[in-house]
């Protein structure tokens, strides 16, 4: 898949509840970003998930970096070219 060795990987109830560990690793991490890959998406017992436009504001709002990936219109390599650009 083309990305560097992960150290975590963070599992939550809520998505929601990423957006504090998401801070404080931007905070403890300055000078190497942080970013989040995610569908960002909810609803996934529905036949077709949603955007989660909330999930999506909140990142926005407290300026934190994320990459929604949609394995149906990208691919694993198309997305590390993109972050690795």
């Amino acid at each position: 898949h083309h990305f560097p060795s992960y150290s975590q990987l963070v599992l939550v109830s809520d998505p929601l509840e990423k957006l504090d560990w998401l801070q404080d690793a931007t905070h403890a991490r300055a000078g190497r970003p942080v970013t989040l890959v995610d569908d960002l998406t909810r609803g996934h017992h529905l036949a077709q998930p949603l955007p989660d436009e909330k999930m999506r504001a909140a990142l926005r709002a407290r300026g934190l970096h994320f990459e929604v990936f949609d394995p149906f219109s990208s691919s694993w390599p198309q997305l590390a070219q993109r972050l690795l650009e």
